[in-house]
């Protein structure tokens, strides 16, 4: 857990830093040159540091806020917000045309390009963003397309497990995170419908479960022919996963089980046999049970009952409570 000092007095170099006219000359300084991705990555990594929505809590410890948590002390400061917003055009055009780098040669075929260190920090951006859950923000991501971008280079790139993380952290916050009204108030009615529109278009413009059904039958096929299977598919079988669960508790259920409702009847079909039969199969064969034969039965003098026994949480768990540790942990 990280420590800050005990002073009621703003830090005047974070205060600074945070200025959106400081941010925008940052982002200017590398866009309006040629592209050298050590700039570019160097500077993500100060956005990434800002972008981390924190809450005071007790002895001058801080700790992370979960996503959509109403919280009068927990935000982030909206001129990085607004500075980065003002970029996000030039970001999604670096998940285009990245920084040139020279074809890769690996041992099951040809990189060109490879993804590169910028783009796999534009995506990490992309999800910093996503946790704070902004409506113009990710009305923005949306008039981009940039999540149906970071979609198809997730099919793409087969064997990159780096992109395949970042990518199911962006797919698993926008399932998990509350969608907001005209007012900008967190809604969290679990039988509510409302118009979260980053959701709605995760299903609807990038297709999300035609992608999954069509690359889960090209692995099986491949598989069926003696290929390898593909490099995603522990991802894609966690991203399934956290739809179905989605589908039946969370923030967005209603909403998730009237976008399936609304699929064609043919891919509706298909998803519902997915679910019961290659997924449900998969998750057996990933379920290890510890089956044990020797039963130890303790004296009513050993006896402890630890049910009343109090355990502090220390900082290892502690630093867990993050927003994408939270997502991904409720799609399990």
């Amino acid at each position: 857990m990280l420590q800050i000092q005990n002073s009621t007095e703003p830090d005047p170099l974070l205060a600074t830093l945070e200025k959106q006219e400081i941010i925008e000359q940052l982002l200017s300084n590398i866009f309006h040159k040629e592209k050298n991705e050590s700039a570019i990555v160097s500077a993500i990594q100060i956005l990434l540091t800002l972008l981390e929505t924190r809450r005071p809590t007790f002895e001058g410890h801080i700790e992370i806020c979960p996503p959509g948590m109403s919280h009068s002390a927990c935000s982030v400061n909206k001129s990085v917000l607004e500075a980065i917003r003002g970029r996000l055009g030039s970001f999604h055009e670096l998940l285009l045309e990245p920084p040139k780098k020279s074809v890769m040669k690996t041992t099951w075929g040809v990189l060109d390009p490879p993804v590169g260190n910028t783009r796999l920090n534009v995506i990490r951006l992309i999800s910093s963003l996503l946790q704070t859950n902004t409506s113009s923000i990710n009305g923005d991501l949306m008039e981009l397309n940039s999540i149906g971008v970071i979609l198809n280079m997730f099919f793409k790139y087969t064997w990159n497990n780096f992109l395949h993380t970042q990518v199911e952290i962006c797919i698993a916050l926008i399932l998990a995170s509350p969608f907001e009204n005209t007012e900008n108030a967190t809604i969290t009615d679990q039988d509510s419908t409302g118009d979260n529109l980053l959701l709605k278009h995760l299903f609807q413009k990038c297709q999300l479960i035609e992608r999954i059904l069509e690359a889960w039958e090209m692995n099986e096929k491949k598989q069926a022919e003696g290929g390898r299977r593909h490099g995603y598919m522990g991802h894609l079988t966690r991203i399934a996963n956290c739809i179905v669960h989605s589908t039946d508790k969370g923030p967005n259920s209603a909403l998730v089980q009237q976008l399936i409702k609304d699929l064609p009847d043919e891919v509706r079909e298909r998803w519902e046999t997915f679910c019961t039969s290659s997924l449900g199969e998969t998750n057996k064969r990933n379920t290890v049970d510890l089956v044990t034969t020797c039963h130890i039965h303790s004296s009513s003098d050993d006896e402890i009952d630890f049910k009343e026994t109090g355990f502090s949480q220390d900082s290892s768990l502690q630093q867990k409570n993050t927003p994408t540790f939270i997502a991904l942990w409720l799609c399990k």
